[in-house]
């Protein structure tokens, strides 16, 4: 009998070790889940564009093919637009030419979900030099922690120049 003894553990005894190696390999796997899913998966698409078109001036529904603009006066566009998800956004405004102009960031404090027509006023840069431009608008939506994706569009024709 004292052989048995020797050889028979006590109830309990790894159990705790058992269940902790258990508990953090659930964890690691649903940590691998939930990153692949947030790697390949993501709400698609986050917003649509639609007709763009240049106004003349502001409050003008007249729509021109080619806007004329001044540094430092304003450029007014119209779009419609269609967003599905409630994330906040980021504007990035790229002047071009033969040279690229990039306009700072702009985090707009309403961009609503849902279908809209809006009509917007863009600040040219004071210091955008004269020429002809096509201004090219990002939209990026952080979708989550791993993934962001962008809606880009181009606003017409613009030429920047200096009235007498």
């Amino acid at each position: 009998m004292a052989s048995n003894k020797v050889f028979r553990r006590r109830s309990g005894t790894h159990d705790w070790v058992q269940v902790t190696l258990a508990g953090i390999f659930i964890l690691v796997f649903a940590v691998i889940v939930i990153g692949v899913y947030w790697a390949v998966f993501d709400d698609n698409p986050p917003a649509t564009v639609n007709n763009v078109h240049l106004h003349s001036q502001e409050g003008i529904d007249e729509i021109v093919d080619t806007a004329v603009v001044v540094p430092g006066g304003n450029l007014y566009f119209g779009m419609d637009y269609c967003k599905f998800t409630d994330s906040p956004v980021t504007f990035r405004r790229t002047w071009k030419n033969e040279l690229l102009f990039i306009s700072p960031l702009v985090f707009p404090s309403v961009f609503p979900r849902g279908c809209r027509h809006v009509d917007a006023a863009v600040l040219v840069p004071q210091t955008l030099p004269t020429g002809e431009y096509v201004l090219d608008y990002t939209i990026e939506f952080p979708i989550n922690p791993l993934r962001e994706r962008s809606v880009k569009f181009e606003v017409g024709l613009i030429k920047v120049q200096i009235l007498p």
